[in-house]
């Protein structure tokens, strides 16, 4: 709500000191995000078949897109941070890094999550609902970053 009253009364968008974000990256982080999202439910439709190893694959992918999906982010502040764009360069960089950061840390709660689900599945057992609840956890922080890409990157 913070941006958006921002966003909606400043005399001038973005406000000065804001260099020009990158449009690529986090397209190429939306077409990560969108496909971790195909192969956790590729995963789900595994283990629903039993098959606990191709179960297992798909889930070690879903992990390897949502840690470039971190990845990238990280990159990516490191590039406006050394250009200077800090957390104090002016109202809509504290916002960028708290709205993005929130999202990173929600990606990174889901990556555990998915460490939690895929120890025991190492071992033979796997619990069906945590596998659902998961995956309906990670589908959701993967909508929100619709809301966060097109509202802080494209708008």
């Amino acid at each position: 709500a913070s941006y958006w009253f921002m966003r909606l009364t400043a005399p001038g968008w973005p406000p000065a000191g804001t260099p020009v974000l990158p449009t690529v990256l986090p397209l190429v982080m939306t077409a990560t995000l969108v496909s971790s999202s195909f192969t956790m439910h590729a995963a789900e439709i595994f283990l629903a078949r039993g098959e606990r190893s191709s179960f297992i694959i798909w889930l070690l992918i879903t992990i390897a897109l949502g840690v470039g999906f971190i990845s990238m982010s990280a990159y990516e502040w490191n590039h406006l941070i050394h250009e200077g764009f800090t957390f104090e360069t002016n109202a809509y960089s504290t916002i960028f890094y708290t709205i993005t950061g929130f999202h990173g840390a929600h990606v990174a709660v889901g990556l555990g999550i998915f460490t939690a689900v895929l120890l025991p599945a190492l071992h033979g057992k796997t619990n069906d609902g945590f596998v659902k609840t998961a995956g309906v956890y990670w589908h959701f922080v993967d909508i929100i970053w619709f809301f966060v890409v097109s509202q802080v990157y494209f708008w």
